[in-house]
């Protein structure tokens, strides 16, 4: 019933115990509220396969990567015991972290509540910049330490003290999933996770999401045999390390 070209106009009627039958701001009106720039991140989520997810929801998950978007409804499923959409959650794929703060700006002028989902990297690349973490944060100086005596053992290309995928002999996602590893910055990455959970960002402390899934690669197959393999043996047998982290990141998504 709601065409693409309808979105900015309507108009989201809620009603609840505490404000009664109230509206929240259309896109139209939320729009002079967004800086400029955030063209982007609006037509990305509010494009015709967005929009109804968004209109029809108490609150958005912006997730960064293919495998959020594909296994995140089955493990809210899995632990709430709840689809996504019985727990009237929309799912939005942003295509990259670098759109998590101008995508929660387009939400928050809707009066839309929202939570972020990315890799470890986003505190290092975006963190400071997208001004949730402060410039000189003693943990991101202790994990750019680290990285810096981690890099020549391991051919890690650096620029600006983070890894880089150009002329490296590990990806820039690997770089960091080494990081995360490292004794010496377990608590200061936990630090930073907490300072971003208090923003509405949860950060994966392993580096991604498949590493906390034990996945090897970001293929239909790869999920497929994740999802068969919580459904025969259940979650706790297949992440024996990692169980509680991902049931305290779906538990944090839905309060």
């Amino acid at each position: 019933m709601i065409t693409e070209k309808d979105v900015a106009n309507t108009i989201l009627i809620r009603k609840n115990q505490e404000l009664g039958t109230h509206k929240r701001n259309s896109l139209k009106s939320a729009i002079p509220t967004v800086e400029q720039d955030a063209q982007h991140q609006l037509t990305l989520m509010f494009a015709l396969s967005n929009s109804s997810n968004i209109l029809f929801s108490e609150r958005v998950i912006l997730a960064e990567g293919k495998t959020e978007n594909k296994l995140l409804p089955f493990l809210i499923d899995t632990i709430s015991n709840r689809t996504l959409a019985l727990n009237k959650c929309a799912l939005v794929q942003q295509g990259g972290s670098g759109n998590t703060k101008k995508s929660m700006l387009v939400l928050n002028a809707m009066d839309l509540p929202c939570k972020a989902i990315v890799d470890l990297d986003y505190a290092f690349k975006h963190g400071v910049s997208d001004g949730f973490l402060q410039a000189n944060d003693p943990d991101i100086a202790a994990c750019i330490a680290e990285l810096a005596l981690l890099a020549p053992a391991n051919g890690i290309v650096l620029d600006n003290g983070l890894p880089t995928n150009k002329n490296s002999s590990m990806s820039a996602a690997e770089a960091f999933a080494l990081l995360a590893q490292r004794a010496n910055v377990q608590q200061n990455i936990l630090n930073l996770k907490a300072k971003l959970q208090a923003k509405g960002i949860w950060i994966w402390t392993k580096g991604t999401i498949e590493k906390h899934l034990n996945i090897n690669g970001k293929t239909e197959q790869a999920w497929a045999r994740f999802t068969n393999d919580i459904e025969t043996n259940g979650i706790e047998a297949t992440l024996p390390n990692d169980h509680a982290e991902v049931r305290g990141c779906i538990n944090w998504i839905l309060n």
